[in-house]
């Protein structure tokens, strides 16, 4: 899954993990407010490769970089909106 870059200074992200019938899923971010882009490809959640309820967040930054950070105060999990 190729990374999605955030621009400096904004704020928010939207994030979306769409779980269709028989295990399909299909990830999505908007990070640059210009609305939900997909991430990677669907997949069958499976035993061994992902079932259940865990979510993580993290951020990473490309090879060599120095002095910026991801600072995560709080995080909201719900249903899809429109």
């Amino acid at each position: 899954m190729a990374p999605i870059p955030m621009s400096h200074g904004r704020s928010s992200v939207r994030l979306r993990i769409e779980v269709g019938p028989g295990g399909v899923c299909r990830f999505a971010a908007d990070a640059d407010g210009h609305g939900l882009q997909p991430l990677g490809g669907p997949f069958t959640a499976s035993p061994g490769k992902w079932i259940g309820a865990t979510l993580g967040l993290f951020g990473t930054a490309p090879a060599g970089a120095s002095g910026d950070g991801a600072a995560f105060d709080w995080f909201r999990v719900g249903p899809a909106e429109g």
